[in-house]
């Protein structure tokens, strides 16, 4: 079994943005015309055999075929629901609720699903197309205005001839009257008094080149992209990929290692994977826009012919004349947003009031409504996530805020919505948020009481590095290959204007009694971050808030006994998004480390005054008089994590230690640059400490002093602080409740990820509540599969289905990762693994006599034996 580095895929079938949507090409019966899909997966509409969806004898008046949007698909089925026409839904009601797999042909050859016909898509786009009526806010096109548009109210619709009257709204002619405007020539407006606009202002996520891993962003001009329907996704077995220009000239000359030359192409994926976490220190990448500079074409940027040429992307060829040049964001609009695309805004009709809200602006949870249409049965029940039009229109029976207040539903207003009152509450949880009112009080401060909540408390493993735990310390003690650890997660929220806004998190790692050392007893606070809605009477006491927050937190660690608390000081670089995606313009702007560090030692100088902390300082402070570096504690994804062990890997390769145990001093500690003995560690490449020979006293001391080089040219970066003792009489507090998990927020990557995948932003309050409001719902109602983040191991994972450090491996089908611990058989060795779920997945194909190419390379093995491999 394989342990799984933290964001490597699996070295089997690496893969490269989105899961393939299938093996090979699909095949098809002879004499039967190939399906042909235009768009990507989950928006492609295909029409389908109405009776293989039902499942029932169809009345007298059903149409023999429905329109349906595909949510998955594989070489011989597709995942569908129908979207019927209103007349079709009023006859057979069921029929909009049915999401089912259908394969492409029956027995016979005959196909159960074809393509739209023009008339067809035509017929349905007029239908889906949104209805203006009168009183409906909406753009019309404007010769001479800076956007092209003008402000409008809709007087009277003409459906029939699909021409409305209109009055314009503000500039010179402001209530002017234009009439017969054609429906082609409008747009919809959000009827929300905070936006009054068409378009929100979003930002794409960031995206890097799939080769060398470096981050698309300026001074680049521009990189390539490739976007694959879903028939060549399938040929190809990717969807999207993305290369820098110098790789793509480098594959353009047949070399097609691109950028990474002879690098293992894996690492790339790594640099990929880490740099697209945006994790401390390291750069991010803004999307960039999305217009073509040129389109797909048979020659390169230097203009020599591409035909035939491909690239290899993870371990699938893609045709270099697929990839489309895209230009990239200047650095000057970092700071600045752009509004997307019409077709990309999401809106929901009114059925009182008919206007339209974007789903933002509305506070629409669209996953909500779907459950409430289907009876109160979870949106995820149908265990894919609901895709369904963006635009939404009264026929869903949503009522606006406005609606629900003069009509008195004030059941309905908060329809969808959940609170931190659904999140279950620790000790630890009541002793932060008590705290937290009781500094604002002592501040003179009055605002919205503010909710602290767990919302992760996790067991998690960190594996030392390799070098360290070869290597044959002075001390002769080995080093621990493995240190456990509870990973948490605190969440702090407010309700602002009636609505609840997350607007702290911060991510430690509690290193307990059951730790080895140098790491027992110590706390790790990895990330903390936070945005400016906090809301106070008088303002500017967000910082009273988190350093009571922290204080508390402080004291709980103490009363709980832990003897250290670390803290990197690493503000984040314009650009970078550490927990909240997205955040406003304004607040993108850089930090120094020197008012960071202030801002720390305030919070520890209060501890300290409190009786919390006895001391606290830099890493040379409290390591000055270290006599082994393996005395330095290293804490899962911290600086000195990678540094330590750099320096023994540098120090190996400079034959530092070569002479061992029978080395002279002399010998033992020549400079790095002095030549190497002809009977020294020339003659094996492997120094000879790994070898398990003891180490001088003298090569240890030179160990040391580099690593305090390393902590004075890092002054200033950490922050090291120890708790005051317990006095006598005091005894270690018991932590009550036991393992809290929601997987969207068990990492910082997880909701990160989360976030951008479903455009949660932070950039203005209203989308703060709406992402919330979408956070806070995914925690109580886990969509299925998990988002955001990779979804690891079993449902019924010991550990919170979450890449904890642990022993891992990977399924030979689906790529996915599983816990050793949380499975009944483990193979031994390099034999071949099949988990659970592609075993249980086999067994229901075949006993819906569907058995097809699909699953031809699961596992050798008869249907009877199905149930003994499980």
């Amino acid at each position: 079994p394989e342990r799984r580095p933290e964001g490597a895929s699996s070295p089997k079938r690496q893969r490269t943005g989105p899961p393939p949507l299938g093996g090979d090409a699909p095949t098809k019966p002879e004499g039967v015309e190939p399906l042909h899909p235009v768009e990507g997966e989950g928006s492609q509409r295909l029409m389908v055999r109405t009776s293989e969806v039902l499942r029932a004898p169809l009345p007298p008046a059903a149409p023999e075929w429905v329109p349906a949007r595909v949510l998955q698909q594989t070489d011989s089925k597709v995942l569908l629901r129908p979207e019927p026409s209103a007349r079709v839904t009023a006859l057979l009601p069921s029929l909009p609720t049915l999401v089912q797999w259908v394969p492409l042909f029956d027995v016979t050859h005959a196909p159960l699903v074809r393509p739209l016909a023009p008339s067809e898509a035509e017929a349905l786009e007029e239908e889906r197309s949104p209805s203006f009526v009168k009183g409906c806010l909406v753009d019309v096109e404007a010769e001479g205005t800076e956007t092209g548009w003008r402000n409008a109210v809709v007087l009277v619709a003409d459906t029939s001839r699909r021409c409305y009257d209109l009055r314009l709204l503000g500039g010179d002619d402001d209530g002017k009257v234009v009439r017969g405007v054609r429906h082609a020539s409008l747009r919809l407006r959000c009827a929300f008094s905070g936006c009054l606009k068409h378009a929100l202002l979003m930002q794409r996520p960031p995206c890097d080149c799939d080769k060398c891993g470096r981050a698309l962003q300026h001074p680049m001009r521009s990189f390539w992209e490739f976007q694959a329907d879903m028939a060549e996704a399938i040929r190809v077995g990717i969807t999207s990929a993305q290369l820098c220009s110098q790789c793509y000239k480098e594959s353009a000359k047949g070399d097609k290692g691109g950028r990474a030359g002879e690098r293992e192409l894996a690492g790339g994926k790594e640099a990929v994977r880490k740099r697209s976490s945006l994790g401390k220190g390291e750069s991010s990448s803004l999307g960039s826009c999305r217009p073509s500079l040129q389109p797909a074409a048979s020659q390169g940027a230097s203009g020599e012919s591409v035909e035939g040429i491909c690239v290899l992307i993870g371990t699938r060829e893609v045709p270099l004349s697929s990839f489309q040049e895209v230009p990239i964001r200047r650095r000057r609009t970092l700071q600045s947003e752009e509004p997307e695309d019409s077709e990309q805004q999401n809106w929901v009709q009114c059925a009182v009031c008919v206007r339209w809200y974007h789903w933002v602006c509305a506070l629409y949870n669209q996953r909500a409504q779907l459950a409430k249409q289907l009876g109160g049965a979870s949106a995820s029940a149908t265990g894919v996530p609901p895709v369904v039009s963006a635009i939404t229109d009264a026929s869903s029976g949503w009522v606006c805020r406005d609606c629900s207040r003069s009509r008195r539903r004030d059941e309905a207003e908060g329809e969808g919505e959940v609170d931190s009152s659904m999140i279950k509450q620790c000790s630890l949880s009541r002793e932060l948020e008590d705290a937290v009112e009781e500094g604002l009080r002592e501040a003179g401060v009055s605002c919205e009481r503010v909710a602290v909540r767990v919302v992760s408390s996790i067991k998690c493993v960190s594996h030392a590095k390799e070098a360290m735990v070869q290597r044959q310390w002075s001390s002769g003690e080995a080093y621990p290959a493995e240190f456990p650890f509870r990973s948490r997660a605190i969440m702090a929220l407010q309700r602002v204007d009636g609505h609840e806004v997350i607007i702290f998190m911060m991510y430690t790692q509690e290193y307990g009694d059951d730790c080895p050392q140098p790491n027992s007893r110590r706390v790790y606070i990895s990330y903390v971050d936070s945005v400016r809605y906090f809301r106070s009477q008088p303002d500017g006491h967000r910082s009273t808030a988190y350093r009571a927050l922290l204080c508390a937190y402080l004291r709980s660690c103490r009363a709980r006994g832990f003897q250290h608390v670390h803290i990197w000081v690493e503000p984040p670089r314009a650009g970078d998004e550490y927990i909240f995606y997205a955040r406003p313009p304004e607040e993108r702007r850089p930090m120094k480390r020197e008012k960071l560090r202030s801002w720390y030692c305030k919070m520890l100088e209060r501890s300290k005054a409190d009786g919390v902390v006895l001391k606290y300082g830099g890493m040379l402070e409290e390591f000055r008089g270290i006599t082994s570096a393996r005395q330095i504690p290293l804490f899962k994804g911290d600086q000195w994590e990678i540094t330590v062990p750099a320096l023994l890997e540098e120090e190996g390769e400079d034959g530092d230690e070569a002479g061992g145990a029978g080395a002279s001093a002399a010998g033992a500690s020549r400079g790095p640059n002095a030549p190497l003995s002809p009977h020294g560690s020339q003659s094996s490449s492997r120094p000879q400490r790994l070898k398990g020979l003891a180490m001088c006293k003298t090569v240890s001391e030179d160990l040391v002093n580099k690593v305090q080089k390393q902590m004075r040219r890092l002054q200033g970066h950490f922050l090291v602080s120890t708790l005051a003792p317990l006095a006598e009489g005091e005894t270690v507090l018991e932590e009550e409740g036991g393992e809290v998990s929601y997987e969207v927020v068990n990492s910082r990557q997880a909701m990160l990820h989360h976030c951008m995948r479903h455009a949660l932003q932070f950039n203005s309050l209203r989308y703060a509540q709406y992402s919330t409001m979408m956070l806070l719902y995914e925690m109580m109602h886990p969509n299925a599969p998990a988002s955001g983040a990779a979804s690891y191991c079993l449902p019924s994972c010991l550990r919170g289905r979450a890449d904890d450090g642990s022993i891992m491996i990977a399924c030979d089908v689906c790529d996915n990762w599983f816990h050793t611990g949380c499975l009944l058989d483990v193979p031994a060795g390099d034999e071949s693994f099949v988990c659970p779920l592609c075993i249980d997945a086999k067994a229901e194909y075949i006993e819906g006599k569907l058995a097809g190419g699909c699953f031809s390379d699961l596992i050798d093995c008869e249907e009877g034996d199905i149930a003994a491999h499980h």
